[in-house]
């Protein structure tokens, strides 16, 4: 079994989720996979175009398991801009996400990342701690956030 870190992006005026599997940023992982296509490695929490609860994170993906449930987005936090995808399998002792995917040029793209698998009490652990951590989130003073990542496509020739 994996163990989950579920963080908070530090230096961000944005609540942005980061996901840690033993120590490595799967968000990272995925977005080194499947190549700078256009979304971010992380989740906002406030999404423009979904709730927490449309998520891997949310009480459907954790109760009955869901295909396709977001995992990252954009940055500007809508997830139709550019978002990755999840499945996730939950039964009484596991969470397991696998076939990572975004939509490119009418297609979809899966990473060659291998499906991780949680400990149920240790994944809703992390996820408890994420709650209080975003309900004590304050932003960074002024001058010091990061910016958000902004990848331009330039217009067909």
């Amino acid at each position: 079994m994996a163990t989950l870190v579920l963080k908070i992006r530090e230096g961000c005026g944005e609540v942005f989720v980061e996901f840690h599997v033993d120590g490595e940023d799967l968000g990272a992982r995925i977005m080194a996979d499947l190549g700078d296509e256009g979304f971010d490695d992380v989740l906002p929490w406030f999404g423009g175009d979904y709730q927490i609860k449309d998520t891997v994170l949310g009480d459907a993906a954790r109760q009955d398991g869901v295909q396709n449930a977001i995992m990252l987005a954009c940055g500007c936090g809508h997830f139709a801009c550019s978002g990755v995808s999840a499945d996730v399998v939950a039964n009484a002792e596991t969470i397991t996400f696998s076939n990572f995917s975004t939509w490119r040029h009418g297609r979809r793209i899966v990473a060659a990342v291998e499906p991780v698998s949680f400990d149920r009490r240790q994944f809703e652990s992390a996820l408890a701690k994420l709650y209080r951590d975003v309900a004590e989130w304050r932003p960074s003073p002024p001058g010091t956030e990061v910016p958000p990542r902004i990848i331009l496509i330039p217009p067909p020739a």
